[in-house]
């Protein structure tokens, strides 16, 4: 049951539960890093980056008021340019941190252990661990008369992204570039796509008075179909139609049974092997994620399991043949981070 709260009420909640209860209430937000420069390279953290207008492209975001010192807008100001780095699974405890208030002369970048990135026509840093850089110019700034916050609006000067991640349609996989979202301040997210529904037409809009909707047995609607299907049924189906008689079934039923053991047979005999097959998967990636690695796999990458005198076992990309190491196995990562087992032969091509 839903539960309604008034503005009084919300106005009188204790006041670090009033923080996050509001700014929970816009569900979802991008979460990105705006990169800028004055004394030293600066990123803040930003959770309210929307789009404003496809050509020009525009994206806007909302500055908090200026009654602290706010070196992301300082340096804004200072050279009409910045640029916003998509937050991703990999850095997403990093890119937190950077709302703590640092000193004017130092880096978040050092602090935070990510790498700043200079490239085309925006002098400001990017994000280089950051999957989806956007440079842009600032064009126009607008305060919000009601608490004193600003609108900036930039134009978008230049896009970097994951080729992979950019499909035919130009919409972007979100999966494999694995960003975050917010909701409150400090609540983060995987996201996952459900669906991909066809532009919005008025005369494609779905009956939807009808979909899930509850009729009486009597009346026949194909829910696949979305219609009434009683005038194409092989048999009666109002309710003066004369009655079903039941015919004996014990041949048709032997044979039949015959017929499914035999197919469940083998389909429980290639679930078996199906189920070996995932089994040995799981446990080779058991042994992998164990062993030892001090760099960031690569996707579509080979690479090979090692295991020293001690037992200790460590992951390389130097094939067996290159050195004298006790070799387990090789194995290449896929999209969903599974290192899969290959062959000799494979390795060999």
């Amino acid at each position: 049951m839903k539960r309604k709260f008034s503005k009084s009420e919300i106005e009188n909640f204790e006041k670090k539960f009033q923080i996050h209860f509001v700014n929970s209430l816009s569900g979802h937000k991008s979460a990105n890093l705006i990169g800028t420069k004055g004394l030293t390279e600066n990123l803040g953290i930003f959770s309210s980056v929307f789009h404003l207008c496809s050509s020009p492209a525009l994206l806007g975001f909302i500055m908090r008021p200026n009654t602290v010192r706010r070196d992301t807008y300082n340096n804004i100001k200072q050279n009409q340019e910045f640029t916003i780095n998509h937050i991703g699974e990999s850095f997403y405890k990093n890119a937190h941190y950077a709302s703590a208030k640092f000193p004017e002369d130092e880096s978040e970048f050092e602090k935070l252990n990510l790498i700043p990135e200079y490239k085309g026509e925006i002098s400001s840093p990017y994000v280089q661990e950051s999957k989806v850089q956007i440079g842009l110019k600032l064009i126009e700034e607008y305060e919000i008369k009601s608490n004193g916050c600003f609108l900036m609006v930039g134009e978008v000067k230049e896009v970097y992204i994951d080729e992979q991640a950019l499909l035919d349609s130009g919409k972007f996989n979100w999966n494999l570039l694995q960003t975050v979202s917010i909701t409150g301040l400090n609540q983060y997210h995987s996201t996952t796509q459900i669906d991909d529904l066809p532009y919005a037409k008025l005369n494609e809009v779905p009956d939807f008075h009808y979909l899930n909707k509850e009729r009486p047995d009597q009346i026949v609607f194909d829910e696949e179909s979305q219609t009434y299907s009683a005038s194409i049924k092989k048999y009666g189906t109002n309710l003066s139609a004369p009655a079903i008689q039941q015919t004996d079934m014990t041949h048709w039923k032997n044979i039949g049974s015959n017929k499914v053991n035999h197919h469940l047979k083998i389909r429980f005999e290639k679930m078996k092997k199906e189920y070996e097959s995932m089994l040995d998967l799981y446990q080779w990636n058991e042994v992998i994620y164990n062993s030892k690695f001090d760099f960031e796999p690569i996707v579509g990458e080979i690479y090979h399991l090692y295991e020293k005198e001690n037992g200790e076992r460590f992951l390389s990309s130097i094939p067996p043949h290159e050195w004298n190491k006790r070799h387990i196995g090789s194995f290449q990562l896929d999209l969903e981070r599974v290192f899969v087992k290959v062959t000799n032969s494979e390795l060999l091509h």
